[in-house]
């Protein structure tokens, strides 16, 4: 459609390359984009990348220094594998047609090509030691700057807020998975009152 002009059902837009109507109109209006795939588990879904995930709890858990100061993480690129302006490419990080090579001819997974085991790992040790310490420090295996203690910031999800509730499991859920932790949930829960 960018290049041609034209949109993805045949509607012709201005019929010249670069045309952002056409390719607007196609991702809006494939089939893909407007088909619930409910039941259709091996098309659902996406994998984040790596340093959104980690922003992505931050936010979520309501992160913060306790000094006020600004929040810093260490150059991430070798623990993650992604970093703010230090992709190897000036597209990505990953290329846009990647996919692992068990998956379906039409499926493709760019995310999927800088998720090894060992970034996988530090990622997920990285998450529990910030929220074990309650900090990002350099204390374990944390994401943090170097700092002379350990006690940098933490986490304020539901300390200030009087609209958690009876069920904090349940806002966690829509803010870490989407509302995806259904069949998990009593053992979320459960996890929770102990």
């Amino acid at each position: 459609a960018f290049r041609t002009g034209w949109a993805l059902d045949g509607q012709k837009f201005s019929g010249e390359y670069g045309d952002m109507g056409a390719a607007v109109a196609t991702a809006l209006l494939a089939p893909e984009a407007r088909t619930r795939l409910e039941g259709r588990v091996e098309v659902a879904g996406a994998l984040r990348e790596p340093l959104l995930r980690l922003v992505h709890v931050l936010r979520s858990m309501e992160y913060d220094s306790k000094d006020g100061r600004e929040i810093s993480l260490d150059k991430l690129e070798d623990k993650i594998i992604q970093w703010p302006y230090y992709a190897l490419s000036v597209f990505n990080f990953y290329s846009p047609l990647y996919k692992p090579i068990s998956w379906a001819e039409n499926l493709t997974a760019p995310e999927f090509q800088i998720f090894d085991p060992p970034s996988a790992i530090t990622l997920l040790n990285g998450m529990m030691d910030a929220v074990e310490y309650g900090e990002l420090s350099n204390c374990g295996a944390s994401f943090g700057q170097t700092w002379k203690d350990c006690a940098r910031g933490a986490f304020y999800f539901g300390l200030n807020d009087s609209n958690i509730g009876e069920d904090p499991v349940s806002q966690l859920d829509l803010l870490l998975t989407g509302g995806r932790l259904a069949a998990s949930a009593p053992l979320v829960q459960g996890a929770y009152e102990q």
